[in-house]
């Protein structure tokens, strides 16, 4: 209760600045993270751990907006394939020269070529700074979860390679 209570306050804390109450949740467990309580704490939140997933994903899914797909399914598609692509590049190329076969490099590129979960957060307080339009916002937001969702795909690309 004082993990979630002290999570809540950062949220809060973070939206009462015009920020995300996303970034300010991320920051709280960054602090528990870092904090000698983290062992303590991953084994009290272990049996809820499922259901605190579940309701990322879920908040996640609510963030897709499918008229993208169909109003715009070129330029989307295309810059998902952009993204996988660059990403899954540049981290190949890097694991190569850190001494990964060719194989790794190419599995490890393909395994992290979708955007992070953090990439919601920065859109949505850039959104919330008026940094960027709502379209705008709605079309990246679609795009990380459209790439974290072919995520297993790649890994099983990246396998039977």
């Amino acid at each position: 209760a004082t993990c979630l209570s002290i999570v809540i306050i950062f949220s809060l804390i973070t939206e009462i600045f015009g920020l995300s109450p996303t970034l300010g949740a991320f920051i709280g467990g960054v602090l528990f993270a870092e904090s000698k309580h983290h062992d303590a704490i991953s084994k009290s939140i272990a049996p809820v751990r499922g259901l605190l997933f579940s309701a990322f994903f879920l908040v996640v899914g609510f963030s897709v907006d499918l008229s993208i797909l169909s109003s715009h399914p070129f330029s989307f598609f295309g810059t998902l394939l952009l993204l996988l692509l660059i990403k899954s590049g540049i981290i190949g190329v890097l694991s190569h020269k850190l001494g990964f076969s060719v194989l790794e490099s190419l599995r490890c590129g393909l395994l992290n070529a979708q955007s992070g979960e953090f990439s919601l957060v920065i859109l949505e307080t850039s959104y919330r700074l008026g940094l960027m339009k709502l379209d705008v916002k709605r079309f990246l937001m679609t795009l990380v979860a459209s790439s974290m969702a072919v995520t297993p795909f790649l890994d099983n690309v990246g396998f039977r390679i």
